[in-house]
């Protein structure tokens, strides 16, 4: 059966269907239950995190669930919530929000430009230092709030949310572009591996076809030569009976 889509395809699309829902839910703090925007959204925005490495790692070849994304995963959850619900300190939510959420893509960054092979470079490239650039930018967000004075809103209109939210916003944009181009490629280099697998097999049949007549006519030739042989034979045997 023939594949339309390369592997990783599915997660890519599901990481990017639940940026902008997750994104609305955090805008959303003031009008929407707390439980929503902080719990709800939280999960979603973990789960999207690791869904982009696993995506990352299957598009690789690479098993895509580990059990570290998952631990990770689980414990930037319960942090957040410990430090919403048990002892609030936004600026404490933030680091560590921005360390698993940069942390863990700049790890699927590295699996995608790790090793890249020479006719994928261009798409892996691309999208690897897109990705490179989103983690950053959340590890700095993280980190510059942790050392800010007491924060209340972490989504307030400031500088530092706008430029990370446009960097965000530009570098997710060229990520949906990269992933379209890695796509192309892939099938591209699978059109190419399967051409040459045909032209192989090709020259192996013919091989195989001239080897086979080459069998046949030396077998030939050794049944006209024992023929023949044999012909002299019985001619010698009947001139053997006439001089007796």
């Amino acid at each position: 059966r023939m594949r339309t889509t390369f592997p990783g395809f599915g997660r890519w699309a599901i990481a990017h269907a639940l940026f902008v829902p997750t994104l609305l839910l955090f805008g959303l703090r003031l009008v929407l239950p707390n439980w929503v925007t902080i719990v709800g959204a939280n999960i979603i925005a973990t789960s999207l995190t690791v869904i982009v490495l696993e995506a990352a790692r299957e598009f690789r070849g690479l098993p895509p669930r580990t059990w570290q994304a998952y631990v990770a995963g689980a414990l930037n959850l319960a942090l957040i919530f410990y430090f919403r619900y048990v002892a609030d300190n936004l600026n404490v939510r933030s680091l560590v929000a921005g360390i698993f959420m940069g942390g863990a893509v700049l790890v699927a960054a590295k699996v995608l430009l790790t090793d890249i092979p020479k006719d994928q470079e261009i798409g892996m490239k691309y999208t690897g230092w897109l990705l490179v650039i989103c983690g950053l930018l959340q590890l700095w967000r993280g980190v510059y709030y942790f050392m800010q004075p007491p924060v209340t809103d972490f989504f307030a209109p400031t500088k530092v949310n706008a430029i990370s939210f446009v960097g965000l916003a530009v570098a997710l944009t060229g990520v949906s572009f990269g992933v379209i181009v890695m796509s192309g490629e892939r099938l591209m280099s699978d059109l190419r591996n399967s051409e040459r697998q045909t032209a192989r097999a090709n020259f192996e049949l013919n091989q195989l076809r001239r080897g086979l007549e080459t069998a046949v006519i030396e077998r030939t030739a050794e049944l006209r030569e024992t023929q023949q042989a044999l012909a002299h034979s019985q001619k010698l045997e009947s001139l053997g009976r006439l001089a007796g």
